[in-house]
């Protein structure tokens, strides 16, 4: 995981990559050439992101150059080629964007044995196209005084009667919203989920909020009794987690670009990304669809049309 992941654990790690290296037959790092890689990432914040790769160059000697931005203009940027010099790395938050730059023909194969086993199937392109550095799910969070956890069975529960006027939802546009409406339609095709998005707009204590953190502030004040955000944002609060039985996730994304200068350094960086912690929490996947992440792009149009018609904004 990108975000809060400290130098010690990467260096750490980085002695389990050379390893891994060895054993899959790849170039050690330190043989790798020194040229610097250029990374792409749709991240709005690049604090942690610059300490991550200021770690990564000093177990290195590799410099890493950052072009950083909102995911909209970051991939266009790759797809569209334009930018001097071109993208080795594309770095996400998100599913939809890295899948839409392999989509768009931007991404080319990532030739890692270690990543493919390293990474459960449903995390990475099946055409090698992009790999995830980590995930996190879509939640029920609420307040154990008022609702009985049995009562939230699953995403489609939020639509039930007994959710009526005690449910908080923060925006369409957010990725675990988008990620659980996907996977609804790809389970059960967009007229059913539409009736549960329905259903989840007709049980709203309040407007939908723009983010994850006042969807946690509306339950902590009693202003609603439950809620979906993703398992990241539910570690920062107090409030009772329900896990789905199969709960759906997104992932940050990583993959080489089309037109990389350094495809060879693109490679190292990408396998010490992965190898940085050898027990990631895809290891404590068991609940988590195993159906493939990038099902999200696919059903992306869908999903955005579902949430006008119902006008989950």
């Amino acid at each position: 995981m990108v975000r809060g992941v400290g130098i010690a654990i990467q260096l750490a790690a980085l002695s389990i990559f050379l390893a891994a290296c060895g054993e899959t037959g790849h170039t050690p790092i330190d043989e790798v050439r020194k040229d610097p890689v250029v990374v792409f990432a749709a991240f709005e914040d690049d604090s942690e992101l610059r300490e991550l790769m200021a770690s990564y160059t000093e177990a290195s000697g590799v410099r890493v150059i950052i072009r950083r931005g909102g995911a909209q203009r970051i991939v266009d940027e790759l797809i569209e080629n334009k930018i001097s010099p071109p993208a080795d790395v594309l770095m996400t938050h998100s599913v939809v964007d890295v899948w839409r730059a392999a989509e768009e023909g931007a991404l080319r194969a990532i030739p890692s044995e270690l990543i493919q086993k390293r990474l459960p199937a449903w995390s990475q392109d099946p055409d090698k196209l992009w790999a995830s550095t980590d995930f996190r799910t879509a939640v029920v969070i609420y307040d154990a005084a008022t609702v009985f956890v049995d009562d939230a069975t699953g995403y489609a529960s939020l639509a039930e009667s007994q959710f009526e006027g005690g449910l908080c939802m923060s925006s369409s546009i957010n990725p675990v919203n988008q990620v659980v409406i996907a996977m609804l339609i790809d389970e059960l095709g967009v007229r059913e989920t539409q009736t549960i998005v329905r259903g989840w707009m007709k049980n709203l204590a309040a407007p939908v909020f723009r983010t994850e953190s006042e969807v946690l502030a509306g339950i902590a004040t009693g202003l609603c009794k439950i809620g979906l955000v993703s398992s990241s944002a539910a570690a920062a609060t107090d409030l009772s987690v329900h896990f789905p039985a199969v709960a759906f996730a997104d992932v940050d994304g990583i993959g080489i670009g089309r037109h990389a200068s350094n495809p060879a350094g693109a490679l190292a960086l990408l396998e010490w990304l992965i190898a940085r912690s050898p027990e990631t929490n895809f290891g404590k996947s068991a609940d988590v669809s195993k159906k493939n992440v990038g099902l999200v792009g696919w059903h992306q149009d869908d999903v955005v049309l579902l949430a006008e018609r119902v006008q989950y904004h």
